[in-house]
């Protein structure tokens, strides 16, 4: 056990290092959230008005889980397209024919994938903060919204790498809309209380909703246990069935070479 969690490790160092040595790959995943946060953020301004709205210091305290929520979903795609590139380069091959648990590969990713995650997460509190949206939940909350982030990549990455590993990289690429569809019919962005037709009934269902409100309520309230339950709950059931779904689709490539 202890060999294959230092296996596991090593890879997933291999994919934080890869991150801190070109950390210009990760602007689309901290640029997109954030310009869309300052455009929400101002055109949504009075949303915050309406009968039922959480109490918050302003729509732009609200939105920063969603944005978390949306970098850390698009940081579990890339490392679907990571994997895609060791892939195409034949390093993944070598790692294959190592002797080396098969299922350790995956882990390995969806494990980097996550700790990326927490950076990504920290980066958006300290951003809250600095525009007056501190985390009421205080270093708890804070722990609170770095775990669930983590999980919500690792959750989307595991899902990534299957795909990676199966297809190619333009199928893990054409997630990124479909990414930003399930966030939008989500709870990320806009209370679900307040959702009426069918994005309510979609919200309600969305796996999505019950993490970014997980993460929400540490930063606009405290911790809440039934809240912070449901969603650990969701995004560890989620990160479970999207890694063996990657350890799946190794063994069928396994099979299939």
């Amino acid at each position: 056990m202890i060999v294959f969690a230092r296996i596991v490790w090593a890879i997933a160092k291999r994919s934080i290092v890869r991150i801190a040595r070109r950390p210009q790959s990760l602007m689309p995943i901290f640029l997109v959230p954030t310009m869309f946060l300052a455009v929400t953020s101002g055109g949504a301004a009075r949303a915050v008005d309406l009968p039922g709205f959480p109490q918050v210091e302003s729509y732009f305290h609200f939105a920063v889980a969603g944005a978390i929520v949306q970098s850390t979903m698009l940081g579990g795609l890339m490392t679907g397209i990571s994997t895609s590139i060791d892939v195409d380069s034949g390093f993944f091959d070598r790692l294959i024919v190592a002797p080396v648990p098969r299922s350790a590969l995956v882990l390995g990713r969806v494990l980097g994938g996550g700790v990326v995650a927490v950076g990504q997460a920290l980066l958006y509190l300290a951003l809250a903060a600095a525009f007056g949206a501190p985390v009421r939940g205080g270093m708890a909350g804070v722990a609170v919204v770095m775990m669930l982030a983590s999980l919500c990549a690792a959750s989307l990455g595991g899902l990534a790498t299957a795909l990676a590993l199966r297809a190619q990289a333009q199928w893990v690429q054409g997630m990124f809309p479909i990414v930003f569809v399930v966030i939008f019919l989500s709870s990320a962005f806009f209370p679900r209380e307040l959702l009426t037709g069918p994005a309510a009934a979609i919200a309600r269902y969305n796996p999505i909703s019950y993490i970014a409100e997980g993460i929400r309520e540490p930063i606009i309230t405290g911790l809440n246990a039934t809240i912070e339950l449901k969603a650990f709950a969701v995004a560890a059931a989620l990160t479970l069935v999207t890694t063996l779904v990657a350890v799946w689709s190794l063994r069928v490539r396994l099979g299939t070479d």
